[in-house]
């Protein structure tokens, strides 16, 4: 069993408050990022004739584009965990963290009162972040002293 739970990782308890923000912190920063690595123009060829690959300013193209699609395994990954979520809560998700809606907005959408949309939120925002640590080592958990 130590193993287990070594593997999976649930041998510290999870302080969700501090889970959830960091979620949004990782929507509201890092994520915009990653989309704008990701959607770089592609590269349309790349010449190694005399060329010192050493000192190319090739290798900053490569090194580039290594990065693109690193970002865009990294949000392939995401939209996975998301997708694997309730659909309900995937929505939620979407619209308050990606959609960057109101709370308000979203509550309308979904026809939820506003308790039930923070509650359905913040459930999504702690599996969510469970979900990415299983599946693309992003770990957004928070632990307890």
């Amino acid at each position: 069993m130590n193993e287990l739970s070594e593997l999976l990782g649930d041998e510290k308890e999870i302080d969700i408050k501090k889970t959830i923000e960091n979620v949004k912190y990782f929507f509201k920063v890092k994520y915009d990022k990653l989309l704008m690595l990701a959607s770089e123009d592609q590269l349309q060829g790349i010449r190694y004739d005399k060329l010192k690959v050493s000192s190319s300013p090739i290798n900053n193209i490569e090194s580039t584009q290594l990065k693109r699609i690193k970002a865009q395994g990294y949000l392939n990954n995401i939209n996975q965990c998301i997708n694997s979520l309730d659909p309900l809560k995937a929505k939620v998700l979407r619209y308050r963290l990606i959609d960057n809606k109101m709370m308000i907005e979203v509550e309308s959408i979904i026809g939820y009162s506003h308790k039930s949309t923070y509650r359905i939120f913040n459930n999504a925002c702690y599996e969510f972040a469970q979900r990415l640590k299983l599946l693309a080592d992003i770990d957004l958990l928070e632990y307890k002293e």
